[in-house]
């Protein structure tokens, strides 16, 4: 199957609304002290552990290459790293907050075999050596609304970096609940101790006419100060990522609602991981 053609990335202009949305994130200056940051570490590798366990089961005993789209504070390349499993690692981040955040942990535990970039996906230059392309923490929807190209770009230059066999991962929010009931969901949750932020409030409204969820987070901190964070993310299906991978001769080889690998049920899962290799 022939892979679709789209124009060359330096034409792409982005919308940049997302990505705006997290231009702070990973600020040094949120943070109070260094317990505050290494707190923030701490949680940030925990949660990512349970995907890397998922990586590590895939690849087994190999040590492997792996590109990590919208990586932030690039923790969980670090994880892999920790675990072992991470011959060389590519984390790539439009924030330059979390970019420094991510360079400032390399330098400090050493984890030289991570190249941070920051940078927009589309404008880099991969290797063609990669055994594993991760587009988790529903980064694929995100860019879908920046640029409605910007995803099938993106797995045209992932097809093109790895090896034969290799894996790609999407992870996305599954807003088809929220589509089936209503159309809006409202709902709130306490963060761990280890976090800078106390509760989180959200509110989801689907908008029909550009197949978009709309997202409003309110975060409240320990010390009751407050931020906001707007986002429009693109809505899709299961179907819709299977076909669109399918397209890049991608074979999708499983999917789940987690990464603990618990069952996907469109109706009611918070969100699909699906895993895909390169066929050709």
């Amino acid at each position: 199957m022939k892979l679709k053609s789209f124009p060359k990335w330096e034409n792409i202009v982005t919308k940049q609304t997302n990505f705006k949305a997290y231009a702070n994130k990973g600020k040094l200056s949120n943070f109070k002290n260094t317990k505050e940051i290494n707190n923030y570490r701490k949680q940030q590798l925990l949660n990512y552990s349970v995907c890397a366990d998922l990586i590590k089961h895939i690849f087994n005993t190999t040590k492997i290459n792996a590109i990590d789209i919208g990586s932030g504070g690039s923790a969980l390349l670090y994880t892999l790293y920790n675990r072992g499993i991470l011959n060389s690692g590519i984390g790539i981040e439009q924030s330059k907050t979390y970019h420094k955040f991510a360079e400032l942990w390399k330098k400090n535990l050493n984890y030289n075999t991570v190249t941070n970039i920051c940078g927009d996906a589309l404008q880099i230059d991969y290797p063609d050596n990669m055994d594993l392309f991760l587009i988790i923490d529903s980064t694929f929807p995100l860019l879908a609304h920046e640029n409605k190209k910007y995803p099938s770009l993106l797995l045209s230059k992932s097809y093109k970096s790895l090896t034969k066999g290799g894996i790609i991962i999407i992870e996305i929010n599954n807003f088809h609940p929220v589509v089936i009931n209503g159309g809006i969901k409202l709902f709130c949750k306490e963060f761990p101790n280890t976090d800078n932020f106390k509760y989180g409030i959200y509110k989801q409204t689907y908008i029909k006419n550009s197949n978009m969820v709309h997202s409003e987070s309110t975060y409240i901190k320990k010390d009751f100060t407050v931020s906001t964070k707007e986002e429009y993310v693109y809505y899709y299906r299961l179907i819709d990522l299977k076909e669109l991978l399918e397209s890049y001769n991608f074979e999708v080889l499983t999917y789940f609602s987690n990464f603990s690998g618990s069952t996907f049920h469109e109706n009611s899962s918070e969100k699909l991981v699906i895993i895909a290799k390169k066929v050709f």
